[in-house]
């Protein structure tokens, strides 16, 4: 008795009526890091701001302290020590927005 050959059905589909997959993983590196910059920039703006304030007000009390001869008096000595402390810590952010610019 011959062996019955089993007809196998092959079939694939051509090379142009393939639909194309979309990879998994995209690259956003160029929208996030525009996203970043334009941030960045905004957030450089408005600390610019607040720096300028800061310092004309620090300016403000030495000039007034050193007019009045009161220079390290228990009225003056908190709100200088603040702006120093607020003016340090502005310039920090101020390093970092600059770090995340580049």
């Amino acid at each position: 008795m011959p062996k019955k050959r089993r007809e196998e059905e092959i079939s694939f589909t051509p090379a142009i009526l393939r639909r194309r997959e979309e990879p998994l993983i995209e690259d956003t590196t160029g929208v996030e890091q525009l996203a970043v910059f334009r941030a960045s920039e905004r957030i450089g703006r408005a600390l610019s701001g607040v720096m300028i304030a800061a310092g004309a007000l620090l300016l403000l009390f030495s000039v007034s302290a050193a007019v009045s001869g009161t220079w390290f008096t228990a009225e003056m000595r908190f709100p200088v020590t603040l702006l120093i402390g607020f003016i340090g810590v502005i310039n920090t952010l101020c390093g970092l927005v600059l770090l995340a610019k580049e």
